[in-house]
């Protein structure tokens, strides 16, 4: 599948971010989900994180990023703001800048953005595809000193889950690219169809 006008208007924006000098992060989550006094769930692996809805970072220059889960594409795709109010109200605010995924980012820049594209594909009762939409599935964040974030709009039906799983109003988050693989957070298994260069 092509991307459309839209689909490069996004990776326009989502390009927009690189050059930036992250200040801190923070985590997003609505009020009435919360279970426990953070903002996210921590699966069984250390290093992923799991987060109701979305992920705000602070630039240097005062610029304000959320990356959230965002229905512009199709209803479970990640999306960004920029120096926008949140779409969600009654949320909790946890500062994760000192945690094991984030600390190493704080003070790097955003030297590059990979967009993931997924194909939803919708199909009738009987089986027959009536479209398939192109969406941003996730995204990988890569800093000056030459660690990277991956962001992938999935979540964990049950904490000791194996793998992620799609169309659900979560996001995870891993500085681990093998296990991001391996939980099924990015790609092989999905369709790539370009990568945003910085």
């Amino acid at each position: 599948m092509e991307l459309s006008k839209e689909h490069l208007e996004f990776e326009k924006i989502i390009e927009s971010i690189v050059g930036l000098r992250v200040y801190s992060v923070s985590y997003y989550s609505r009020v009435e989900r919360m279970i426990t006094s953070k903002s996210f769930q921590e699966s069984h692996f250390k290093q992923i994180d799991s987060v109701d809805f979305s992920v705000l970072i602070q630039s240097q220059n005062n610029k304000k990023i959320e990356i959230l889960w965002d229905s512009s594409f199709f209803q479970y795709g990640v999306g960004i703001k920029i120096n926008e109010d949140s779409p969600f109200e009654n949320y909790q605010i946890t500062d994760v800048s000192n945690s094991l995924i984030w600390n190493n980012t704080i003070g790097q820049t955003i030297e590059n953005i990979t967009v993931n594209w997924d194909v939803a594909i919708e199909e009738n009762l009987d089986g027959i595809i009536i479209r398939k939409i192109l969406y941003p599935q996730s995204l990988v964040l890569s800093f000056s000193n030459s660690n990277k974030v991956f962001i992938s709009a999935a979540g964990f039906l049950e904490r000791n889950d194996e793998q992620v799983y799609p169309y659900l109003d979560k996001l995870t988050i891993t500085q681990d690219e093998a296990l991001a693989k391996q939980t099924r957070m990015i790609p092989p298994f999905s369709v790539k169809i370009r990568s945003q260069k910085g």
